[in-house]
């Protein structure tokens, strides 16, 4: 009995250290692409503001 527990736990760390990485590397995947987004979006709001400047600029002028 005391073989068998042993064996499932000795099989059980590598499963577990595998999944674990697996897990990281899909987690780091999905920031990196979520920062990706997030630049985009504030470069979009960054031009769009700029765009608003420059109209109330010119027309002050």
């Amino acid at each position: 009995m005391g073989t068998a527990i042993y064996q499932i736990i000795a099989i059980l760390i590598p499963i577990s250290i595998i999944l674990l990485v697996a897990w990281f590397i899909r987690s780091s995947i999905s920031k990196s692409k979520q920062l990706k987004r997030m630049e985009q979006k504030l470069n979009e709001i960054e031009n769009s503001n700029l765009k608003i400047i420059s109209v109330i600029l010119l027309t002050d002028a």
